[in-house]
């Protein structure tokens, strides 16, 4: 590497936290590592290439959620030259049907938003009919629904009375809806990440940490536009624990072909990182879990496990066809096909920058979020 590109990837290295991630704006990173701008985008595409950044997920303003935030860029610590040797270490990846959270989240919201304007404009419209009497508040309530299942008794009565509590869709309403689409599922993946590495399920967290939880999450939910956050919380929550519960299922698949490994990583204190970038793939998203111990962990480290995946271009090391243990008898074909590979590196460098285990070399930062 050039001296531009260790100064540039010394200063990343000095400010990431323990996974790898740095929250800074390009024209500050520009002008601690004393970089004009086309010096930083030849940087970052030279680190890119050579496997050293894993994602990089914009900075907005946001006038709904979050206000205005600086983006991050994320090492990637598995690296050689990283330190990506040392102790234990597994990947596992898994296909799931839609576009994440986030992005179904805005775009939901655009549509409930659309769709409630004539009423919010003029309630009068509603009458003395009930809510499913209007298909476009039927719709609003299922909407918010889905993110706070604690809301659906808050439906009875006049569409009239209701339709003021339907609020979650006015914080969706970005200007940047791709750019706070990524920034919201970064920090969804992050809060799940803490979760499952402390061993908390949604029945039986404690009362205290939930409150941490929900402060913590509340003060990076700010509105500049509105007094209170909500019914963004409860959403964000939902999502939360939504990658939760997919990444517990990603480690049970995995189980059932390998138990003595994973039972080996969680014996020896795993943490567990989903990765800041869902990769889209046609019409399905890829969710990417590491998960990492200090000490090795015998035959399988390193492995990376890849779910129902569809497209490889490289050859697995084992393939497993696996039958959900919720399948009923007699047995039907399998739900679930399992791929393991001895390392990331044995996935095509297309495969492994579709599934966010690296960025792309042309992808560098433009402009000073």
């Amino acid at each position: 590497m050039s001296p531009a590109n260790r100064v540039l990837l010394a200063v990343l290295l000095l400010s990431a936290d323990k996974n790898g991630a740095v929250q800074i704006g390009m024209g500050k990173l520009g002008r601690v590592a004393g970089l004009s701008e086309d010096q930083l985008k030849s940087q970052f595409t030279k680190l890119a290439a050579e496997g050293y950044l894993r994602a990089r997920v914009s900075g907005f303003s946001g006038r709904c959620l979050f206000g205005r935030v600086a983006g991050y860029v994320f090492l990637n610590l598995r690296h050689v030259d990283l330190g990506g040797g040392e102790g234990g270490q597994i990947t596992i990846i898994q296909c799931f049907p839609g576009f994440g959270q986030a992005v179904e989240l805005y775009r939901d919201s655009w549509d409930v938003h659309r769709d409630l304007r004539k009423y919010r404009n003029d309630s009068s419209l509603l009458a003395d009919y009930p809510p499913s009497h209007y298909p476009a508040i039927k719709s609003a309530i299922s909407f918010e629904s889905r993110w706070n299942e604690g809301c659906r008794n808050q439906w009875d009565g006049k569409a009239s009375k209701v339709l003021p509590k339907l609020q979650l869709d006015g914080y969706f309403q970005e200007l940047q809806p791709s750019q706070a689409a990524s920034y919201l599922q970064m920090r969804i993946n992050h809060y799940a990440s803490l979760l499952l590495t402390n061993g908390d399920f949604e029945n039986t967290i404690s009362d205290d940490y939930r409150v941490k939880l929900e402060d913590s999450i509340r003060g990076e939910l700010v509105s500049p536009e509105r007094s209170g956050v909500e019914p963004a919380l409860k959403a964000f929550l939902t999502a939360v624990w939504q990658q939760v519960k997919s990444a517990r299922g990603m480690i049970d698949l995995v189980k059932g072909v390998d138990r003595c490994l994973v039972s080996e990583l969680e014996e020896k204190g795993a943490e567990y990182l989903i990765l800041p970038m869902e990769a889209v793939l046609g019409g399905q998203h890829a969710l990417t879990l590491q998960i990492s111990t200090k000490e090795k962990i015998g035959p399988g480290d390193g492995s990376c496990w890849v779910i129902d995946m569809p497209g490889h271009d490289s050859q697995p090391d084992v393939v497993n066809a696996y039958e959900d243990v919720t399948t009923s008898f007699p047995k039907r074909a399998p739900r679930h096909i399992v791929n393991r590979y001895p390392s990331e590196q044995d996935l095509s460098e297309e495969e492994q920058i579709s599934y966010g285990l690296r960025l792309r070399g042309h992808k560098y930062p433009t402009g000073n979020a």
